[in-house]
This record gives C-alpha cells, sequence and structure tokens, in this order.
C-alpha cells in the first residue's frame, strides 16, 4: 500500500537519517489535505448521531467503547480473551 500511497501523492519516500539503508514515508500537504476532506463528513455525521443520544444512551455506549479499547489493548499485548 505505501507504494499506491506514494504514486498517488499522497505520501513521500525519504531516506532514514539514522539509517541510511532505508526510508521513511511522509504524508504530503496534499495527502493531508485529502484525508481530512474525507474524514470531516464522516466526523460531522458521526457527531450528529451522538447528538440524538440521550444521556443514558451515550453513557453505555461510553462504557462499550471503553471495554472495547481495553480488549484491544489485551489482544495486542498478546493477552488472553477472557472477560474482564
Amino acid at each position: 500500500m505505501p507504494g499506491w500511497l506514494e504514486r498517488s501523492g499522497c505520501l513521500d519516500r525519504v531516506l532514514n537519517p539514522r539509517d541510511r539503508r532505508s526510508s521513511l514515508l511522509r504524508p504530503t500537504r496534499w495527502g493531508i489535505g485529502e484525508t481530512v476532506n474525507q474524514i470531516l463528513p464522516l466526523a460531522a455525521e458521526v457527531r450528529s448521531l451522538l447528538e440524538n443520544l440521550s444521556e443514558e444512551e451515550r453513557a453505555a455506549l461510553g462504557r462499550f467503547l471503553e471495554a472495547t479499547t481495553t480488549a484491544y489493548a489485551r489482544q495486542a499485548q498478546g493477552g488472553s480473551s477472557e472477560e474482564p
């Protein structure tokens, strides 16, 4: 995927100053702009969805997201799939 992103103008490949045998990928100004243009409409829609939730629904969603984040972190560290 980095090759495609580089060819499309989203990334630049530059030599790694600490290890000249490797390269680093840096987002271009255009790539950042395109990312923002894609994300903003989604963020606005999600905000609208959240504004329509009751306080109780928001609290339940918050608990779910916290538990999900914890589960992802545990799995990323090689943890078990047991419930907390």
